[in-house]
């Protein structure tokens, strides 16, 4: 079979892979991108763009500076005709934090001068919660349909795309050979692997991973036919409105050795669905918005089967927040 050849080659079409072609664009570079379209975590039906985590509320590494370039790029892309769906502006109910954090303070001596927010003694009515509980308005944070993203950095890559599994990536002097399932080989200037959890789960199949070694992590986001929220909001869990409903989620559910196949455990959907009692007062029927598995870092066996190769991945639940900016510092290496 003929060599093909590719300037710049990009294993995985999610955020982290249409992000660095979109990047390497603009350096540029002629892209390829070799995608399998299977489990791609990414098209999921919202995704918020907020650095700030957990009960304590700690900031993301890079967060602060990766949801300002993702609103940049949109805002970039929208600039140049491409229609995304997105908007600026969450709110952060203090819901499940410790005593010493419902105070304007303790979020002042955190986030002053890193990440601008409203102090609201209480939350607005529009979000819909049973109980008065103090707020946080984060200007910056927002979020984004993904799809809108995705297609529109795809789009204004100019990327081709070729569907198939790629099954080796060796170096070749300066270069690489990239075999696909197919059979056919690619000979690319450059390689950046994106292929994120399923990605991962396809390398540790040719060199199986330890019991204790890998982290995947399934989730999923739960639709109810009813707005129950005006505003998106993040608490720990987080909910937006989604049509004339509200996407909410994910279910906490365990990390898993290799990648988990199973549907929805019932106990993560009991969970989830009594927390939606508690916060919004409501025990509407829920149905399943999306399903995915993230991966929070590269097994041993998986980096090793990577053999060093350049890569951008095992993100988690930041990949809509750090991606764009992590793509561009790569591209600026080419």
């Amino acid at each position: 079979m003929p060599l093909r050849r590719a300037d710049v080659l990009v294993v995985g079409a999610g955020i982290a892979g249409l992000s660095a072609a979109h990047a390497a664009m603009r350096a540029g570079r002629d892209v390829t991108i070799v995608d399998e379209e299977a489990h791609r975590a990414s098209d999921l039906p919202i995704a918020l763009v907020n650095p700030l985590r957990g009960r304590t509320g700690r900031l993301v590494a890079d967060g602060v500076d990766g949801m300002r370039a993702t609103f940049a790029l949109i805002d970039a892309l929208r600039a140049a005709g491409h229609p995304i769906e997105a908007g600026r502006g969450l709110h952060r109910p203090l819901i499940g934090v410790a005593p010493e954090a419902m105070t304007e303070g303790y979020w002042r001596s955190r986030l002053d001068g890193k990440l601008a927010f409203d102090w609201l003694d209480r939350a607005p009515a529009s979000l819909g919660l049973v109980d008065a509980v103090p707020c946080l308005r984060l200007h910056e944070a927002g979020w984004v349909a993904p799809r809108t993203l995705l297609d529109a950095l795809q789009a204004a890559s100019g990327a081709r795309v070729v569907v198939d599994r790629v099954t080796r990536i060796a170096r070749d002097g300066d270069a690489f050979v990239v075999t696909l399932a197919s059979g056919a080989p690619i000979a690319a200037a450059s390689v950046l692997w994106c292929g994120g959890a399923w990605g991962a789960a396809l390398l540790d199949r040719e060199t199986p991973s330890r019991a204790d070694d890998a982290l995947y992590k399934p989730g999923s986001l739960l639709a109810v036919d009813a707005r129950l929220v005006g505003a998106p909001l993040s608490f720990g869990l987080y909910a937006a409105p989604s049509g004339d409903g509200t996407v909410i989620g994910p279910t906490r559910e365990g990390s898993s050795a290799v990648f988990p196949d199973h549907g929805l455990p019932s106990e993560a959907l009991a969970h989830l669905a009594d927390r939606i009692a508690r916060v919004f007062g409501s025990t509407m029927p829920v149905r399943e918005a999306w399903r995915g598995v993230r991966l929070t870092r590269l097994s041993s066996s998986a980096a090793a089967t990577l053999g060093g190769i350049p890569h951008l991945t095992a993100l988690g639940s930041r990949g809509f927040l750090v991606s764009p900016l992590q793509a561009a510092r790569w591209a600026r290496s080419l």
